[in-house]
């Protein structure tokens, strides 16, 4: 599966984070490394990497991840499959979007990562029945389903953006909605230091296994994006 963002796509996030437009970029080839690292705080040799650059992530059995057409590409709604029900993360663009992942399997929690149209058009027309945490201050209980559950902010795609970790057994999962793609990062409106630094924060203590659930793309693991991902590595 392609990654949600190209080489050019991430110039221009990083450019706007910083109030930079194109005009901004260096003329002479040389420099333009040092204005990746320096200006856009983006690492050069990842950046240049981008292009070949494949992650592998293999999904356990009860993962599973459903991709809602939007209208610049696909969002993915992802659900786990427990005894107790199914867990969701976001619910597309509309309830079709819902019903078509989850189909007439029990919804045990919906985690909702930001408050994007994308992310929670899903939610419309009778879904908010079902318990549904993300929107303004709902945290989910601390164990879901044999999952447990904590909470993570991702401050900066959104004021109120957060990362769902679950764990069982050796399993560790991070939803990062879109605060982090495999191989690239969300639009952050300002401080793109800051909101870097949270989505640094939460990697920092987590498994390189650890299996990455972004909003838009494919899977990918933890170590595979510190060492890969222009915005991390």
């Amino acid at each position: 599966m392609e990654l949600e963002d190209n080489q050019q796509d991430i110039i221009r996030k990083a450019l706007a984070s910083r109030g930079l437009s194109r005009a901004d970029l260096p003329e002479a080839p040389a420099d333009f490394d040092t204005f990746l690292r320096q200006r856009l705080g983006l690492s050069p040799e990842a950046w240049h990497n981008l292009p070949h650059y494949e992650p592998r992530a293999s999904l356990p059995p009860e993962l599973e991840r459903h991709e809602a057409p939007y209208p610049h590409g696909t969002v993915n709604i992802w659900t786990i499959n427990t005894p107790q029900g199914l867990i969701a993360v976001d619910a597309g663009c509309t309830p079709s979007d819902l019903r078509a992942a989850i189909g007439n399997r029990h919804i045990l929690a919906i985690l909702i990562t930001h408050e994007h149209g994308d992310h929670i058009g899903g939610l419309a027309s009778g879904w908010k029945q079902s318990p549904v945490y993300g929107l303004g201050t709902a945290e989910p209980p601390p164990e879901l389903g044999g999952w447990t559950v904590r909470t993570v902010s991702l401050a900066g795609h959104t004021p109120r953006a957060r990362g769902y970790i679950l764990q069982q057994g050796n399993c560790t999962i991070l939803f990062t909605g879109d605060a982090l793609f495999a191989g690239s990062a969300g639009k952050i409106p300002s401080h793109p230091e800051t909101a870097i630094g949270r989505i640094r924060s939460a990697l920092a203590d987590l498994p390189e296994d650890t299996l990455i659930c972004p909003g838009h793309g494919p899977a990918t693991t933890n170590g595979q994006e510190q060492r890969n991902n222009p915005f991390l590595a």
